[in-house]
């Protein structure tokens, strides 16, 4: 019988190690899922000393007074959208290739324009070396507070490989600009 039983025990055992691999794993499986909140304390972060001469305090607060003053006067507090030049009021329109690559047999551009948009155009130039071998013309959809070309597909047959150098030529109104970049194929 020890025989018998010591088969048996060995049973128990490797369904008792199975069970509890399952539950580990199951535990591993349900605390990957489980979402935490960050935790928040209630002590206030003790801020680094910073130097600052008496004069140059002065005249923070004076700025601060002022630019109350002025918020008061208008009845608008005047909003930021970020820090510089406004670019709806540049002389040239600017923006940047957002993508440019090649998808399913076709040369994707799209292009972000910084300046806010109702109407214009966008022209396309694909050049290598110093002739364009393809050019296109979309017109602008608005954004928020920006505006894209409508985007340029153009199918890759007949381009060639190598490098290309693009050329977006921005037209709206009175005013223009060029985006310039490259992509090879």
């Amino acid at each position: 019988m020890t025989g018998r039983k010591r088969k048996n025990w060995a049973k128990y055992a490797g369904v008792l190690i199975l069970i509890a691999v399952m539950a580990g794993g199951g535990f591993l499986v349900w605390k990957s899922f489980e979402t935490r909140e960050p935790e928040v304390s209630d002590e206030p972060v003790a801020a680094e000393p910073v130097e600052v001469k008496e004069d140059e305090k002065k005249e923070e607060v004076e700025d601060e007074v002022k630019s109350e003053e002025s918020k008061v006067d208008t009845g608008k507090e005047e909003i930021k959208q970020f820090d510089g030049n406004d670019p709806n009021t540049g002389e040239k329109l600017t923006g940047v290739i957002t993508y440019a690559g090649v998808n399913d047999g076709n040369l994707m551009v799209r292009v972000n324009i910084d300046q806010y948009l109702t109407e214009g155009t966008c022209k396309l130039e694909l050049v290598r070396g110093e002739s364009v071998v393809y050019d296109e013309t979309v017109g602008v959809i608005d954004s928020a507070a920006t505006a894209t070309c409508k985007g340029f597909n153009v199918a890759t047959t007949g381009l060639g490989s190598g490098k290309l150098n693009i050329r977006i030529v921005v037209t709206a109104g009175e005013k223009t600009g060029t985006i310039e970049g490259e992509v090879s194929l």
